[in-house]
């Protein structure tokens, strides 16, 4: 007789790590819409669009800038994959030091920003664009690497899955009953609140990016702080 194994529920993190990480993401997006010409430095999907559209309409030094982001995320994505998987034999949580290098790079965001353009932001095109687009981007490619489960699946800044992702819950709560109706509706609760965290982390570094610069920068340097803080207490 064949007896099924146990069925082994998916591994959740906590939300506060989620939602915080969300914020960051949708403030360093809004950051780089605001001071880089347009630029999306979480949302690679946008870039992409972009990158076409401009080929599309022969506009090939307009797709350099448009790709340069997509290029620099996949190297972030990559250096904090590697990370986390080299420290995953060395360490309880290898999250941490992923954490820590993406609060690095906004913080190095700043300084160059301070430095070579005063706060301001930099003209399209120029060293100090590509240098803080790197910066920026990089960072949200280390960040994804981080990628906390959440209803066992890996939040990252993708906010069409995490949508999709609550409308199935949604629909799922719909048709269910008792229990599973409320773990259901909860579920699609904290996935909307995930996007919302996006949502307002992009509208709060924004504003403060449009009156301050590249000092805007210290706001999800500091979110990605307080997540770092969370994953060393355990949640």
């Amino acid at each position: 007789m064949v007896v099924d194994a146990p069925t082994v529920p998916p591994r959740t993190d906590p939300a506060s790590s989620a939602i915080t990480l969300s914020a960051v993401g949708g403030g360093v997006d809004g950051l780089g819409f605001v001071l880089l010409a347009g630029l999306f430095t979480a949302h690679i999907t946008g870039n992409t669009v972009k990158t076409g559209i401009d080929i599309a309409q022969l506009n090939l030094s307009r797709a350099f800038v448009d790709a340069f982001p997509i290029a620099m995320f996949v190297v972030g994505a990559f250096a904090g994959a590697l990370l986390r998987d080299v420290m995953a034999h060395r360490v309880p949580r290898p999250r941490i030091p992923v954490l820590a290098v993406s609060a690095v790079l906004l913080v190095a965001f700043v300084g160059a920003g301070a430095v070579l353009q005063a706060g301001r932001a930099p003209p399209s095109g120029s060293l100090s664009f590509y240098l803080l687009a790197a910066l920026a981007t990089a960072s949200m490619g280390v960040q994804n690497a981080a990628k906390p489960l959440f209803a066992g699946r890996p939040v990252r800044t993708f906010m069409t899955g995490t949508l999709t992702d609550c409308a199935e819950a949604l629909a799922s709560g719909a048709t269910a009953h008792g229990a599973a109706r409320r773990d259901r509706l909860r579920q699609a609760g904290l996935l909307f609140a995930v996007w919302f965290a996006y949502l307002a982390g992009g509208a709060v570094v924004g504003a403060a990016a449009l009156h301050f610069g590249t000092i805007a920068a210290v706001l999800p340097a500091c979110g990605v702080l307080a997540a770092l803080a969370l994953e060393w207490r355990g949640g």
